[in-house]
């Protein structure tokens, strides 16, 4: 039998628990009143076979507090966010209650680990670059980078192993933009990837008619092999300022 919000609201606690169907396989909870009076709560709880059949084991999901203001349900709202988890359950296969797991967990990540624009901030604050380097850099990060990714995004989601909600993880998100994204080389750098290409970076330079140009590696193998040719004998901490350029192209000035 399903029932009313208001019929919910009335439902009275007894000095025992009590499960109230109020339809579509979600119930309402509550609590039984101890002997001091206190206790008496009702919240809900949605229950489901899982595996789906009559060998899957009745699994119950805890959906919250019955009532209203911030973090409590109202009878419609739970209703809905059941409907949810159920629909999550049969399209992924999975066990209805890693919904809830996984996106307490990534709550959890975000209160406790920096967000996007913080980390963005922090490398500049500590960066040594020049001045009107720093400022190429935070006018790309602001203008282009943190767009994409979100300010408020924790640096958590970003890590090469963490699966977002649309199923693509941080290691797919970070290569699709930089996919997107038009490169522009500083100057030299072209004649280098030729070079790369071709395997005669080292070779003297001979006069007559020109070689055919060996066929064009990959854009990921040329950009390694170059960016590691570029560093040659320079320090790591000063070579990472021109990579970050070359990663984040500023726009081009009028």
């Amino acid at each position: 039998m399903s029932l009313s919000d208001s019929q919910v609201k009335v439902e009275k606690a007894g000095p025992k628990r009590r499960n109230v169907s109020v339809g579509d396989s979600l119930f309402l909870v509550i609590e039984p009143i101890t002997p001091d009076g206190k206790g008496g709560g009702k919240s809900f709880e949605g229950r489901m076979r899982f595996p789906p059949g009559r060998k899957g084991k009745q699994v119950p999901v805890r959906i919250g507090v019955y009532g209203k203001g911030v973090g409590k349900w109202s009878l419609r709202q739970a209703r809905d966010e059941w409907d949810r988890i159920r629909s999550w359950s049969r399209e992924t296969g999975r066990n209805p209650r890693e919904l809830k797991k996984e996106e307490q967990q990534a709550k959890v990540q975000q209160s406790s680990g920096p967000t996007f624009e913080q980390a963005c901030e922090s490398y500049l604050s500590t960066s040594t670059a020049k001045e009107r380097t720093k400022k190429d850099y935070r006018n790309v990060l602001w203008n282009q980078v943190i767009p994409k990714f979100g300010a408020d995004t924790p640096v958590e989601h970003l890590s090469w192993d963490h699966k977002g909600t649309g199923g693509k993880k941080g290691r797919e998100q970070v290569m699709d933009y930089f996919r997107s994204m038009e490169v522009r080389a500083p100057a030299g750098l072209d004649d280098l990837l030729a070079s790369v290409r071709s395997g005669d970076e080292d070779k003297p330079k001979k006069r007559g008619r020109k070689k055919k140009e060996a066929p064009a590696m990959d854009f990921k193998s040329v950009l390694w092999a170059s960016a590691d040719k570029l560093r040659a004998q320079m320090d790591a901490s000063k070579y990472k300022h021109l990579v970050l350029s070359n990663t984040f192209p500023t726009p081009s000035r009028s």
